[in-house]
């Protein structure tokens, strides 16, 4: 609500900051940053919100900050009597931002807790920084969330300037990690990138071993290198730490699904996508691997659920590519060729030449039993990639593949990722 309008950045990260702390709460499943920022701009009907949602319970604010002072004013809603369970305004200076994250958090926890069972548990996030740092890990925050290319070299950018000015920041450094992983995995294996991971990975376990989503950073920066053991065991630790991770568990998955651990895998991808009810990815790529272990019927029913979260999320975020590739996949799968060619179309529209699309869009056309097609979208999926590239451990197993696993051009092109 400021003025100029240009704090978005700065209010969805403070939402952020209050949705991860209530997610950690035992009982409370709270909707993902990407479903629910979506209906943030248009204010809707609180009824509405809840069914896209899928949510009981709406926490709605607003932000405005004029200087060095900030006004937040946050109410919880019943989505379905539009009844508000709690209100209030908090008139503060700029550095009281955490506490006033902490109170909301702890209020609403306190207000829902008779819905769950009495549980509360500790909301309050012990890591501060200084309010400059804050503001550019904020920008970092919402510039990583779209996953390009030129958005992550920028949002490392606004975390190497966080660290700077905090040093002992480790939640800058997970940053750091963070951007610096996806661009190494999807946007060409330039060392560089993977040694800056494992850098700002090292600095921020050395900085917050108690933190959870520290060890998940340093498990995403060993991956690059396809150090999986060590990955594993930084992902035990998060879970240790914070059992109901959803960046945990999922990753946890992935470290078993490279080194081949199906069962495992599984049962990993499953646990995520009850921690995250919103979440599409997991059911999507679990369910062919369900069905090639022979669990049909659960493999129908990842499927099928997979595809409803995925409609939900499309209503909300029209855009959203990785949601309309998976749903191809899984509409394929389903002997519904022409659907999921027409949404793979719209993924592709969307990047042309995003090496996640290209490789999924692989997997469609073997799936649709077309090589030719799926053999050249790999191809240009490679291209991008090199020598080392983590792409090629998920690729040797990947079910969808297992068409072409006698072609020689496809053992060719696995070859040139080493």
């Amino acid at each position: 609500m400021s003025a100029e309008g240009d704090q978005k950045y700065f209010c969805e990260g403070i939402a952020e900051e209050i949705l991860n702390t209530l997610a950690r709460i035992e009982g409370l499943r709270v909707a993902s940053r990407t479903a629910s920022f979506a209906l943030a701009a248009p204010r809707g009907e609180v009824a509405e919100m809840g069914r896209k949602l899928g949510v009981s319970s709406i926490l709605d604010g607003s932000v405005r900050k004029v200087g060095a002072r900030l006004r937040v004013t946050v109410q919880l809603v019943d989505a379905g009597s539009g009844y508000q369970r709690w209100s209030e305004r908090f008139d503060a200076d700029l550095e009281d931002v955490f506490a006033i994250q902490d109170r909301i958090a702890e209020n609403t926890v306190r207000t829902l807790g008779p819905l769950l069972g009495g549980a509360t548990g500790d909301v309050r996030r012990s890591r501060r920084t200084s309010v400059d740092a804050y503001d550019f890990y904020l920008r970092g925050r919402q510039l990583v969330a779209d996953l390009q290319g030129a958005s992550l070299r920028q949002a490392r950018i606004m975390f190497r300037r966080a660290a700077e000015i905090d040093p002992e920041y480790a939640l800058a450094w997970c940053g750091i990690t963070e951007a610096s992983s996806w661009l190494f995995m999807w946007f060409g294996t330039a060392e560089e990138d993977r040694q800056a991971a494992l850098e700002a990975s090292a600095r921020a376990l050395a900085l917050d071993p108690d933190a959870a989503e520290v060890h998940v950073s340093r498990a995403l920066a060993l991956m690059l290198g396809k150090n999986y053991g060590e990955a594993g065991k930084e992902l035990q630790r998060a879970l240790a730490l914070d059992p109901r991770s959803f960046d945990a568990t999922y990753y946890a998955g992935r470290v078993a699904f490279s080194e081949g651990r199906m069962e495992e895998a599984i049962d990993l991808m499953l646990r995520a996508a009850e921690l995250r009810p919103d979440d599409f990815q997991t059911l999507g790529l679990v369910a062919p691997v369900l069905d090639a272990s022979g669990r049909g019927e659960e493999a129908e029913h990842a499927a099928a659920e997979a595809l409803a979260r995925i409609d939900r999320r499309l209503a909300i975020h029209p855009a959203d590519a990785r949601a309309m590739y998976i749903g191809a996949i899984l509409l394929v799968r389903r002997d519904q060729r022409e659907a999921g060619e027409r949404l793979l179309e719209r993924a592709i529209a969307v990047a042309p030449d995003d090496p996640a699309i290209l490789y999924n869009a692989g997997c469609f056309w073997v799936q649709a039993g077309d090589s030719e097609k799926a053999l050249a979208y790999l191809e240009r999926t490679i291209a991008q990639q090199g020598k080392g590239s983590p792409v090629a451990d998920w690729l040797r197993h990947d079910t969808d593949f297992d068409p072409l696993r006698g072609d020689p051009r496809f053992a060719a092109l696995l070859a040139r990722l080493g």
